[in-house]
């Protein structure tokens, strides 16, 4: 996965994403913590479906975070959704053009998360999608795991489970949302762009290793990325 420095830019994400860091810096003034940022459109046919040519970002604050075993009101969602994914916490600030190596030198840990959405927009209402915070609705995020510092994720799987049953299943999310170094630099490379900045502190999310997975009230969740930890929350109306 290539650092997307050079890329042309598309109208659409300039005006999203000039609406969704409005919104946050309305949030942030409101009294909300800044947490960092989440990846979106990590696969082709989902970019494909968006009518672009490149991943996405949105961002996390507080007001979505949830604690482990959590229970969630989704009763009145338009078509909720679980993300199965790896959080990359940065260690030191991460400026845009970072190489490689800088980049591995920025995170400082890894970890499991969960992230909920409700796909409320087709994927091509692209200044919608990104403004909208690329349908965020809640994060949840395991124990930073210190030990996996400069982004190695070897050996790591993604499992999610609905009342027990595996439904979803990554056993090499490197393939689907790339290499931890490489999502941190494409998130500096592009909050740079919208005049912001990748800082020590941040967490990544990174996009999901799992397909999209709908769910409902009634039904109890659990993501496991082996072996840094698992989450679990269920869903009421």
């Amino acid at each position: 996965m290539e650092c997307e420095t050079a890329r042309a830019r598309d109208p659409r994400i300039a005006a999203g994403m000039a609406r969704q860091l409005a919104a946050r810096a309305a949030a942030l003034r409101d009294g909300a913590r800044p947490l960092g940022w989440k990846v979106a459109l990590t696969t082709a046919a989902s970019q494909r479906a968006a009518g672009l040519d490149q991943r996405v970002v949105g961002h996390l604050t507080d007001r979505t975070l949830l604690a482990d075993g959590a229970e969630v009101a989704i009763g009145g969602w338009s078509r909720a959704m679980i993300e199965g994914e790896l959080a990359i916490t940065l260690g030191a600030d991460l400026p845009p053009g970072a190489d490689e190596a800088a980049a591995a030198a920025a995170i400082g840990a890894l970890s499991a998360a969960i992230e909920l959405v409700d796909v409320t927009l087709p994927l091509d209402a692209v200044e919608e999608v990104i403004a909208g915070d690329v349908f965020h609705r809640a994060v949840m995020l395991g124990p930073p795991q210190a030990s996996r510092h400069g982004g190695d994720d070897t050996g790591i799987s993604v499992r999610a489970s609905l009342d027990g049953v595996e439904v979803a299943r990554e056993d090499d999310p490197r393939a689907v949302i790339g290499a931890p170094v490489d999502v941190v630099r494409f998130v500096a490379d592009e909050l740079a762009r919208h005049g912001e900045r990748l800082s020590a502190g941040d967490v990544v999310i990174a996009g999901s290793a799992i397909p999209l997975t709908p769910v409902a009230p009634g039904q109890r969740l659990r993501v496991e990325v082996a072996p840094l930890g698992a989450l679990e929350l269920s869903f009421t109306t």
